[in-house]
């Protein structure tokens, strides 16, 4: 394992600290926010003063003597400003070994490490379209998984679809009682996209009949419903003459081929599923047996059963996990599904991602499973521990600026419309930009462009915030965007490939003055383990375009290649090496594609 200058420098000082006052304390080095600075600054003399009852100035001065007494082979020089800031400059040599041993290594080391970690997200109800919700809950869940799995962990990426529910059975009645199709027109609609947009349009038909529908009409509905709730945790002989049923898994299969091929073309794929209606099963179940006696965690309240929250919980309410018609709801299916997940997979952490306005459900449902947990543990029973483990993670609102795309998609637009908005766009500006390219090339250059400035708008702020598609910036190829960061290392590619054309190798040049890209580029590791384990991808992304600016800086004042000056030309060849390294790096935490061509 590599032991980084920053640790090691970090043991140094805390050492140095406790030899010279007989006390321990924890030093945190930071860059500092002028490069002029040095590499690395603490104020541990500041923060250490009133314990010492010396001034931080004093502190200071002391450790800094004790540390230039021990001749550390890797700083240049150690100094004091203000009241007793202390600033580090380290060696070019030490700096750039640090570059070299950190760009090999293929992952982070966090404290996820060598951990198997859950991350759910796009997780759709199947009967409606996917929509721009589902499209943001995939790019953070994305990133999360991403992230995690570059951290050192043992990702297992779920979704978990909402397959069964009233409003289904809404959509079915329409299906089969009123636009009068059985089992195989359903099997026999083999546009995808046609027959997704159909259901959709059922499941918003049977609302809408249900709120005006007789009594009559609205019984059979519910009768379809526990046809559906009885089947879906025991498939039978019985299941192969309903045509409710048959009609429902035909349907259910189209919507999930559907919502795979999406996440697939977002760049996200699935390593299992958990059906609503599996963890409905399972959380009736474990509600149930912790409503009676003394391990009581729920309550009976008019023919429905209550969480009850504890009265120091202000920021929770009271809320029904089964309903009076004895179905389970959203909350007791989550319960189910916690304990599903956490049986079957035993992670060390488990993330959610939701919209903001979840985040007080799964608050509730954490706490209520917390509480089974506790009685599980008096037992003897296995605990997982999974009301500590449990992460939820929200995001926000997506709304766009320009007439022009705000009226091509309406009010709450579908995922694969504001694809293909960004898509056209990005057509309309690029067109000149990569006209030299085969046709197949420039869609998937267009694709790129279009994904990484849709990732980049939601990724750059903190999660939970909202964002503002504005085509003007996020498409543009000059400044902080995600087709600028993509330029960028496209310009690396065709660099690295003009040098081997004429057998030139990245390789530093000695002697030369250490510069401001490297000076930067030796804090990646500390920027991706901020952005790994704090789920912080605006940290990334703030990284990622300051190296492409370094580096186009660099680029506009130098002449790359240069076949009259191998040894420099190299030099510069390395610079650009480090930096597609590390944007690759810095891409596929974000989950962002990286591109060798634009």
């Amino acid at each position: 394992m590599h032991k980084m200058i920053k640790e090691n420098l970090e043991k140094i000082i805390e050492k140095s600290f406790e030899d010279l006052f007989g006390k321990e304390c924890r030093c945190s080095l930071e860059k500092p926010a002028e490069s002029s600075f040095g590499d690395f600054a603490t104020s541990l003399a500041l923060s250490e003063s009133k314990n010492l009852g010396k001034s931080p100035r004093l502190i200071a001065e002391s450790l800094v003597e004790n540390l230039r007494e021990q001749n550390l082979s890797f700083v240049k020089s150690f100094s004091i400003a203000g009241p007793g800031f202390i600033n580090i400059t380290l060696t070019e040599k030490a700096i750039r070994k640090e570059i070299a041993e950190l760009i090999q290594k293929k992952f982070v080391e966090t404290s996820f490490t060598g951990k198997k970690v859950l991350v759910e997200h796009s997780s759709p109800n199947l009967f409606k379209p996917f929509h721009i919700g589902h499209l943001m809950n995939n790019i953070v869940g994305s990133f999360v998984a991403s992230g995690v799995r570059m951290g050192g962990g043992d990702v297992v990426e779920l979704s978990y679809p909402s397959d069964i529910s009233l409003g289904i059975a809404k959509a079915i009645y329409i299906i089969a009682d009123v636009d009068k199709k059985s089992p195989q027109d359903i099997f026999e609609m083999t546009d995808e996209k046609e027959a997704v947009a159909y259901f959709g349009e059922c499941y918003r038909r049977g609302v809408a009949f249900y709120d005006e529908a007789g009594e009559e009409a609205q019984r059979k509905i519910k009768d379809i419903a526990n046809i559906l709730y009885a089947h879906s945790g025991a498939h039978n002989e019985t299941d192969s003459r309903n045509p409710y049923w048959n009609i429902y898994q035909n349907a259910k299969d189209s919507n999930l081929s559907y919502f795979k091929d999406i996440c697939n073309y977002l760049g996200s794929t699935f390593d299992g599923f958990i059906f609503e209606s599996e963890a409905g099963i399972r959380g009736k179940a474990v509600v149930e047996a912790y409503t009676e006696g003394e391990e009581k965690v729920f309550t009976k309240s008019e023919g429905a059963i209550v969480y009850i929250p504890d009265e120091e919980r202000k920021d929770i309410n009271t809320m029904v996990f089964i309903n009076s018609e004895g179905n389970p709801t959203y909350a007791a299916k989550d319960i189910g599904l916690i304990d599903i997940k956490f049986s079957r997979y035993s992670p060390a952490a488990s993330f959610t991602i939701t919209d903001n306005e979840q985040a007080t459900h799964f608050k509730t449902v954490f706490d209520a499973y917390a509480k089974i947990e506790k009685f599980q543990k008096e037992k003897g029973m296995v605990a997982w521990e999974a009301g500590s483990k449990n992460i939820n993670v929200n995001h926000g609102r997506m709304t766009f600026k320009g007439n022009k795309m705000s009226s091509r998609l309406g009010g709450v637009p579908l995922a694969e419309d504001i694809i293909n908005a960004i898509q056209e766009e990005v057509k309309e500006r690029s067109s000149e930009k990569i006209a030299k390219f085969s046709p197949e090339e420039k869609d998937e250059i267009q694709k790129n462009i279009a994904l990484s400035a849709l990732k980049f708008t939601i990724l750059k702020s903190k999660l939970g915030s909202n964002s503002d598609f504005d085509p003007e910036r996020a498409l543009s190829f000059e400044g902080d965007s995600g087709p600028y960061v993509l330029y960028t290392l496209a310009r690396i590619h065709s660099l690295l490939e003009k040098a081997a054309m004429v057998s030139l190798t990245p390789m530093v040049k000695e002697g030369v003055e250490i510069s401001s890209l490297e000076k930067e580029i030796f804090h990646a590791e500390n920027v991706w383990k901020k952005g790994i384990e704090e789920l912080a991808p605006q940290a990334v992304i703030t990284f990622l375009f300051k190296i492409s600016q370094e580096f186009n800086s660099y680029y506009a004042a130098h002449t790359i290649i240069d076949e009259t000056s191998p040894e420099m030309s190299a030099h510069n060849l390395y610079l650009a090496d480090i930096t597609r390294k590390n944007i690759e790096k810095g891409l596929k935490i974000l989950g962002v594609s990286s591109v060798q061509k634009m």
